[in-house]
């Protein structure tokens, strides 16, 4: 890799590097963007956080790994599911935790530590949609997801329960690729978001006939390798830069916020962040040329990433797949349908 955007580059020997568990407790959560801070050093963030990035767990993996961990989706639990489906309604989930779904808890533990301090990506196999119609699908999902975090809204308008389809939108700056079918490159969702999701979920009710296959790579490793390799980039990574808010925030607010890729809290959690576009596209927004030292450090971090990513694999019918979104990218193919109405359709969830 090219460190040379790095200003200067310490010579006191490589860094111990192994990052904190992202803790799915975030309190409470603020979808809508007010107003963006000034494009400096992110004042919160420890002053090294290198400090922070000793613990020998979590999202430590690269493309020799296997890090897509399978748990089969018990009979029990299904039922469960299904019947606790007919209670709930799309847009309020704070009722399940009334519900009867005691043969759910082995599997949402399993999902969590998986999740918390194993690789960061677990695939549940499966809830058999083909028995059920598509909306009770739909709030199944939602329920086994906030059951292992709680979910949130994706947008504006609150929505919980988020249809990843190609709904033929031409592509923009503030075109969200999650409606097309375009190519979508590694990152983690939400990063314009003072705390992004801590998870993301994935639940398939159709795959794509064609194309549309998925990767997912360790941000935590790539971000690991750059400061072992130079630590003097810490300060960069913890520099505030401009985010594109894809058109989520308050009207007459500004459509960037500023944000750092690591900002490492004072509760001892890491929140990795990653989507080289956004940041291009957010620094044109701010009228605020992109600084060549974070171009060249996002160029880097995307290298590592395509590098160390997982082999592509298919999402199938009824397959939910859940990734630690502090700690892990994922990225997806270009895909083709015949049919907007019969193509791939996802369901995206939010944990906090």
């Amino acid at each position: 890799m090219d460190w040379k955007y790095c200003k200067s580059r310490s010579e006191t020997g490589r860094a111990h590097t192994q990052a904190v568990a992202a803790c799915f407790t975030t309190g409470s959560y603020i979808l809508k963007i007010s107003k963006p801070a000034a494009i400096t050093m992110n004042k919160s963030a420890s002053p090294d956080f290198l400090s922070q990035l000793e613990s020998e767990h979590l999202s430590l993996w690269n493309s020799k790994s296997e890090p897509l961990q399978t748990v089969q989706l018990p009979e029990s639990c299904i039922v469960e599911l299904a019947a606790a489906a007919e209670q709930t309604t799309d847009d309020n989930f704070n009722t399940v935790a009334r519900l009867n779904l005691q043969h759910c808890d082995a599997l949402v533990e399993r999902a969590r530590s998986v999740l918390q301090t194993g690789s960061g990506c677990v695939l549940i196999d499966r809830f058999p949609v083909e028995k059920y119609d598509t909306a009770l699908c739909r709030r199944a999902a939602g329920i086994l997801s906030h059951l292992i975090s709680p979910i949130m809204p994706q947008d504006t308008k609150g929505t919980l329960l988020y249809d990843v389809v190609d709904t033929g939108a031409r592509e923009s700056i503030s075109t969200r690729r999650s409606k097309t079918n375009h190519e979508q490159p590694f990152h983690t969702d939400g990063p314009w978001l003072p705390t992004p999701p801590g998870m993301i979920g994935l639940f398939c009710l159709n795959p794509s006939p064609e194309g549309g296959y998925s990767q997912v790579a360790s941000l935590q490793n790539a971000i690991q390798n750059i400061v072992e390799q130079a630590p003097a980039c810490s300060s960069l990574l913890q520099q505030n830069i401009a985010w594109n808010c894809m058109g989520q925030h308050d009207d007459g607010a500004a459509p960037f916020n500023s944000l750092p890729v690591v900002d490492a809290r004072q509760s001892g959690a890491l929140v990795m962040r990653y989507y080289a576009d956004y940041v291009r596209t957010g620094h044109t927004l701010s009228d605020d040329e992109i600084d060549p030292e974070i171009d060249g450090l996002l160029q880097d971090l995307n290298q590592h990433l395509v590098a160390n990513a997982c082999e592509p694999f298919r999402l199938e019918t009824g397959q939910i797949i859940y990734i630690n979104n502090w700690s892990v990218t994922h990225a997806r193919a270009k895909f083709k349908d015949e049919s907007s109405q019969t193509g791939r359709h996802l369901v995206r969830l939010w944990g906090r």
